[in-house]
Parts: structure tokens; C-alpha cells; sequence
């Protein structure tokens, strides 16, 4: 895999897209046709040059998948199928594939792995968003690669070892240009697209410290408290 480039163009597509993925109920190839199908509809909605043209929705699309280089199989099947996600979508949790990254895995065969790749980094380029970094846990990356927005009362078991989850890791931070960074003391670990892992680390520590001189403060009023009660 070959590392990300940010000044390519990005599918973005809610997250709800990715459910099933990962505990292999929805084929990547389906996955991948979802996100296409909702990113040309998605398109076709906002030309800009809509009044320019007498066009039904279909002719719009497929001018939209024309402007994208795609050659649609069935042009009245995609269309039907990015409409109804398009229209059926009420997540607000978005994220988004780089063009690159998607055509390399829609055209060639993947293994399990480079596939679990994907879904963990899409999952946790859904949580940065539009930030440089941000501070989570594994618990609400593993609920965004299940394809939900929150943790809620769900359970979710990642068919993998502990082992694994850091062997991906490892790859999305040498393949993928994803900041990673975990230490003792610090709730869950904080991760980042563009930035850098130096920043990565300082911002960590400096959250760390932080939460360090809150927690003693709280503990102080917790005794002040005790202490005034017992008088």
C-alpha cells in the first residue's frame, strides 16, 4: 500500500456505510459500490450548472460519473441504489477514502488485513474529521468501524486479538501517515491525519499533565470536604 497522498480527491460517505464490513455480512466489493454510488449521487445533487441543462436525475448522474472517469455497468441500477442510500441516510458521521487508495482496493484482490486496514483508518479518520488530532479510545474507534456514530448500549467484538489491533496500528502509521501515540498514564491514546508525531506526543503529554493537575484538584476538594463534614 502506498502512502496516502492529502491533495488527492476523497469519496466521503457516512459511516453507517461501513457496517457489516468488518464481520464479513457486507462483501468490500458491495462497500465499495455503496460508496461510489452515493458519492456520484451525492455529486450530481450539487453541479453547479444544474440550471444550464435540461436533464432528468438519471442524465445527471450519469454526467456526474462521466465527470469522475467511472464507467457505470448499469447506469439505472447505480442510480437507484446511490438515491436510496443518498435519500435513506440520516448518519452525520461522515469519512471519507482517498480516490487512489479506493480504485487500488475496488480493481485489485485484498487479503483480510490490508481490508481491515481500511475499515480501522476510514473509523478513525471519521473521528478526526476536519481537526489535526484528536484524544479517543478503542472502544469508540472499534463502534466506528462497526459503521455506528456512538458507543450507545452496544457491544461491539472485533474478530481480531489484542496482538492484531496493534499489528494494524503499526501499518496505518508506516503505510497509511497516520500519528499514533500511547503512553502510561494517558486514557486511551491520541491520534492525527496532518500533523505531525511530534505534535502527536507533545499535545498527548500536555493532555496528560492536565488531567494530572485536575484529578489532584478534585482530590484535594474531595478531602476539604471530608475533612469540614467531620468537624
Amino acid at each position: 500500500m502506498a502512502k496516502t497522498k492529502e491533495n488527492t480527491l476523497y469519496f466521503n460517505f457516512p459511516i453507517e456505510l461501513l457496517q457489516g464490513v468488518i464481520s464479513k455480512q457486507k462483501s468490500l466489493q458491495n462497500f465499495l459500490n455503496e460508496v461510489l454510488y452515493f458519492h456520484i449521487y451525492s455529486h450530481s445533487k450539487k453541479i453547479e450548472d444544474l440550471a444550464e441543462y435540461e436533464e432528468t436525475d438519471l442524465q445527471r448522474f450519469e454526467r456526474s460519473a462521466k465527470f469522475w472517469s467511472v464507467k457505470l455497468g448499469n447506469s439505472k441500477t447505480a442510480f437507484k441504489q446511490g438515491e436510496k442510500i443518498y435519500k435513506n441516510n440520516t448518519c452525520k458521521v461522515f469519512t471519507g477514502i482517498n480516490s487512489d487508495i479506493f480504485w487500488d482496493f475496488y480493481k485489485n484482490v485484498k487479503q483480510d488485513f490490508d481490508i481491515e486496514c481500511l475499515i480501522m483508518f476510514l473509523a478513525m479518520r471519521s473521528i478526526v474529521g476536519n481537526k489535526r488530532e484528536v484524544n479517543t479510545n478503542k472502544a469508540f474507534v472499534t463502534a466506528r468501524m462497526f459503521g455506528f456514530a456512538t458507543i450507545g448500549e452496544n457491544i461491539f467484538n472485533l474478530p481480531f486479538t489484542r496482538y492484531h489491533w496493534d499489528k494494524i496500528i503499526i501499518t496505518l502509521e508506516t503505510d497509511w501517515n497516520l500519528k499514533y501515540f500511547s503512553s502510561l498514564g494517558f486514557r486511551g491514546f491520541r491520534i492525527g491525519i496532518n500533523t505531525t508525531l511530534e505534535n502527536i506526543i507533545f499535545n498527548a503529554e500536555t493532555s496528560k499533565a492536565k488531567n494530572k493537575k485536575s484529578e489532584l484538584k478534585d482530590r484535594k476538594k474531595e478531602i476539604l470536604v471530608k475533612i469540614r463534614n467531620s468537624i
